[in-house]
């Protein structure tokens, strides 16, 4: 029986004391050992401990990073380059007022006339001709139209005959009549009585009637048919037969405008 197993088997206050004395002795033995200079195993391990100890214990490093600037790139701006010079466009060139050019005169139309008598008259043949005259030639007329009368002595586009009332029939039967004026081939026929004396219908002054039979009776030579009053009031046109009846319309002894466009078309 060995000495642990009697160690073991001693009562426990003993093992207690036994472990304390030993544990004193071994204290001791570490104290004379380093005051003595020896290196003991036990204070060369505890050298190699520390040692290790030191060496493996670094101070950590704080790696502080440098800060980071994240400069974004300048902003760039795209400036729109200048626009090329640009030349100004030459003012216009302004046509120096003009005075407007008067409207173009009708094409004249030159037609000729004589002037006789048919049957013994109670008018003037020269008055006749001096009436004709200023009545064809009044810008208010057919002459506005483009018409230009010239009086010949004899022959003519056309002939004014100054006739007794009785031999006015002969000229166009059941046409021309005793009691007003016509219109028959070249001739443009007056009936003397109503030259003379103008008409009952006609409430108006005889050389305004005169003027009205002249222009009528032309008128129907130009080409033209009998026209009709357009209203109460209105004029009436100069080919309406103002001398039977003035339909409501006032006396007129001018061609209307739409008449002379009538003739300007033919």
């Amino acid at each position: 029986m060995g000495m642990g197993r009697r160690i073991r088997e001693s009562p426990r206050w003993l093992r207690i004391a036994l472990a304390g004395v030993m544990g004193a002795l071994a204290v001791i033995v570490a104290v004379v050992a380093f005051a003595g200079g020896g290196t003991s195993s036990v204070h060369v391990e505890a050298a190699r401990v520390s040692t290790t100890a030191t060496s493996t214990t670094t101070t950590p490093t704080t790696t502080t990073a440098p800060p980071t600037t994240t400069s974004l790139p300048p902003e760039t701006t795209t400036t729109a380059p200048p626009p090329p010079p640009t030349t100004a466009a030459p003012a216009p060139e302004t046509a120096a007022p003009t005075t407007a050019a008067p409207a173009p005169a009708p094409a004249v139309r030159v037609v000729t006339y004589s002037i006789v008598t048919d049957g013994a008259v109670a008018s003037s043949v020269d008055e006749l001709a001096g009436i004709a005259a200023q009545t064809y030639g009044d810008p208010r007329g057919w002459a506005a139209a483009g018409i230009q009368f010239q009086h010949v002595d004899t022959g003519g586009d056309f002939t004014i005959v100054l006739a007794n009332a009785t031999d006015v029939p002969g000229y166009a039967p059941g046409t021309c009549d005793t009691t007003y004026s016509c219109q028959e081939g070249p001739y443009v026929v007056l009936n003397d009585d109503r030259w003379s004396q103008g008409s009952p219908n006609w409430p108006g002054p005889l050389s305004a009637y005169r003027q009205m039979v002249l222009n009528h009776e032309t008128g129907h030579w130009l080409g033209l048919a009998h026209a009709y009053c357009s209203g109460p009031g209105q004029l009436a046109p100069v080919m309406q037969q103002q001398s039977i009846d003035m339909q409501g319309c006032a006396i007129n002894s001018w061609p209307l405008p739409w008449e002379l466009d009538l003739v300007r078309g033919k």
